[in-house]
């Protein structure tokens, strides 16, 4: 990283003194040039790698995130000598994370829709079936009779307690 830090020294002395035209700096230029282009191609490999990371199921993003906060040298290197390689790294990321996340919410609202809290009437329901009788042939005979039709319930609870209540973690809520 110290290597990479005197490098972006010397390309941003060459940048400052090329308006001059001297000899040492034409000299020097393509040179440091082809060192800029191996480190950028090296550290691009190595941020994508860690971004790449994330993409594994049942991954700790801890430790690759951490990883890279450590060497965010390497992102702003790239980002003030090379700003297409930036974008690329950019887009990768949020491509990455975006389906992480999409992943994370979708199982999420998928385990809250499996946590009931009371039975709710559906289009199935009917209102002063007896529970004996029995139907025609082209009757449905698994329908529900519930007693909670026309009740509130505990409706007004959402209002007052629930709306700031904690965030359902749904297998800890399976669980009790």
């Amino acid at each position: 990283m110290v290597q990479l830090a005197i490098l972006n020294q010397k390309l941003n002395f060459v940048k400052e003194q090329d308006f001059k035209e001297t000899k040492a700096c034409h000299d020097v230029k393509d040179v440091l040039e082809k060192l800029k282009i191996k480190a950028i191609t090296k550290i691009r490999t190595y941020i994508l790698e860690q971004i790449y990371k994330f993409r594994k199921p049942m991954a700790n993003y801890q430790i690759p995130q951490n990883a890279m906060l450590k060497y965010k040298f390497f992102f702003e290197f790239i980002l003030a000598n090379e700003r297409n390689v930036a974008q690329e790294i950019c887009n990768e990321y949020i491509d990455t994370l975006s389906k992480v996340y999409y992943s994370y919410f979708k199982s999420y609202a998928s385990r809250l829709d499996k946590l009931k809290y009371e039975e709710v009437p559906s289009k199935d329901d009917l209102m002063g079936i007896e529970d004996g009788s029995k139907g025609g042939f082209f009757q449905k005979s698994n329908l529900k009779n519930k007693s909670t039709i026309f009740t509130i319930g505990n409706r007004g609870d959402v209002l007052a307690q629930e709306l700031e209540a904690p965030i359902i973690v749904p297998h800890v809520q399976q669980k009790t």
